[in-house]
C-alpha cells in the first residue's frame, strides 16, 4: 500500500523498453513485410510479391507493405508480365 503525504503524489512505474531491447525483439519476430524485402534483395519478386500481399493483411505492416507492392505491380507491368 502506498501512503501519500500532504505535497506528494503517486507516480506508478512503467516498464520501458531500450532501443536495444526493441532492435533484438525486431530480430526475433521477423515479419512477411520485412521477408519480402530479404526476397526482393534475392532479386525473388514473386515471393516478394506474395510474402507483401501477407503483410497487407498485418494491421502493423499493412502500411508499409502498400508502397512496395505497388512497385512490385509497376516492375512485372515494365517487364510484360502482367
Amino acid at each position: 500500500m502506498v501512503t501519500l503525504t500532504k505535497n506528494s503524489y503517486y507516480a506508478p512505474t512503467v516498464p520501458s523498453l531500450s532501443i536495444t531491447d526493441y532492435l533484438f525483439s525486431n530480430q526475433l519476430f521477423a515479419n512477411d513485410y520485412e521477408d519480402a524485402w530479404k526476397a526482393l534483395d534475392h532479386n525473388d519478386r514473386k515471393k516478394a510479391r506474395e510474402l507483401l500481399l501477407k503483410a497487407m493483411n498485418d494491421p502493423h505492416t499493412a502500411v508499409d507493405a502498400y508502397l512496395p507492392i505497388h512497385i512490385c505491380k509497376a516492375f512485372k507491368e515494365k517487364a510484360g508480365d502482367g
